[in-house]
């Protein structure tokens, strides 16, 4: 094989893989590069070949992983004592219950439960979200109806991505 066979066997394979990246279709261009590196044999010498693309170069977009925030939070209810002394604290205690996360256009996201001691966490994407609870309901009669208490004012939060936003629900219980 003489040195320019070889000179030019280097130049169709450069070719063929400008060529590939110019019109960035790897999988097809490949299987055609294939087929075609059969004439670059460095007895043949190379063969020319004229692509013209039918479109636009497509370049894949970039994809960035969604980094999650968080909503951490604990559900309070109180007062849970019958008549609160100045010399007798009464603290709000845990409340076991259900949440609901809507986005901004009131959509629900998801629901969360409280465990025994009133936490939840719950992962979003970054946006802004309301929390509610959820009405609890009543049984009476054989009728079932939403109970006015407890109850909680809804909280909007702003979640950003890979931080966490601390809330507390804090529930009325009526007890007066």
């Amino acid at each position: 094989m003489t040195l320019i066979n070889q000179l030019k066997y280097r130049l169709c394979v450069v070719n063929m893989t400008k060529i590939i990246r110019h019109f960035n279709f790897p999988l097809l261009l490949s299987l055609l590069f294939i087929s075609l590196l059969s004439t670059c044999t460095p007895m043949a010498g190379p063969t020319p070949i004229e692509l013209t693309p039918t479109s636009a170069p497509t370049v894949a977009p970039t994809v960035r992983p969604v980094i999650m925030g968080s909503i951490e939070g604990q559900a309070l209810i109180g007062p849970t004592c019958p008549v609160v002394k100045i010399d007798q604290p009464c603290p709000d205690q845990p409340y076991q219950t259900t949440l609901a996360i809507y986005d901004q256009n009131r959509q629900l996201v998801t629901q969360v439960q409280t465990d025994a001691e009133g936490k939840f966490k719950v992962e979003l994407r970054p946006g802004i979200y309301t929390i509610a609870a959820l009405p609890a309901t009543v049984v009476e009669n054989g009728v079932v109806s939403e109970a006015m208490l407890p109850r909680a004012e809804e909280q909007t939060v702003t979640v950003v991505e890979g931080q966490m936003v601390q809330v507390q629900m804090l529930f009325d219980s009526g007890m007066r």
